[in-house]
């Protein structure tokens, strides 16, 4: 039962994950970027004090 039960949740996680998946790939796409942004500055910033 408690088995059936697991399986059961995981579907319904695979749907709710399938439904938003859209959303949460226009906001991971946009953190990605973000994050590649930061990171680009931040290269800038310690190639400055180097020289």
């Amino acid at each position: 039962l408690v088995y059936k039960n697991d399986a059961i949740r995981e579907v319904i996680l695979k749907l709710a994950i399938l439904i938003n998946g859209s959303l949460k790939r226009k906001k991971f796409s946009y953190a990605a970027s973000m994050l590649e942004k930061k990171q680009y500055w931040e290269n800038i910033l310690m190639r400055d004090e180097d020289d």
